[in-house]
């Protein structure tokens, strides 16, 4: 089936990720899976032509998470020096059981849970990395809802990160 993945695009306004891709999933009845589906579409980013074309991630990639690893190795080490005590921006990093858990090299979508028309996709600690700005934020929430917004069974998105609401800040 055919699903649209929401990216940037070059000559449109680059805090605004309002570029569908159509892109194919396999056919589920499912619509938690089809919505988890048509989300790790949007993770993975524009193909090599998609990109040639002018369309760009609105997630962070690459050296950006590599630099968050960096800082996030830190906080863990600061962490376990403290007895257990860490700053708001360290309780960010925590799971829900107040565990700091292994970094990886990516944005990952965990799950999705849609209840009375809300979407809770749940995406790993990596999206935090996109360091912050009114622009960056707007970008990564215009990306998730339009791809989620696409199926009648979504009216509202409640982004998640690690299990909890997140705090996508300029």
């Amino acid at each position: 089936m055919q699903v649209k993945a929401y990216f940037g695009k070059t000559e449109r306004d680059v805090c605004n990720c309002d570029a569908p891709v159509v892109r194919e999933i396999p056919k589920t009845s499912e619509v938690e899976r089809t919505t988890w589906l048509a989300l790790q579409e949007m993770v993975e980013g524009p193909t090599e032509e998609e990109y040639a074309k002018g369309y760009r991630l609105c997630l962070p990639s690459g050296g950006t998470i590599a630099r968050y690893r960096e800082t996030y190795t830190r906080i863990v080490e600061a962490y376990r020096g403290q007895d257990g005590s860490t700053d708001h921006f360290g309780r960010k990093f925590l799971s829900p059981e107040g565990e700091f858990t292994p970094w990886g090299d990516r944005v990952r979508v965990r799950s999705v849970r849609i209840v009375d028309g809300t979407a809770y996709p749940d995406f790993s600690k990596e999206l935090y990395s996109y360091g912050g700005g009114s622009c960056f934020a707007e970008a990564i929430e215009t990306s998730i809802v339009n791809t989620l917004r696409q199926f009648p069974q979504v009216e509202k998105v409640v982004i998640l990160i690690e299990g909890r609401e997140a705090e996508i800040e300029p």
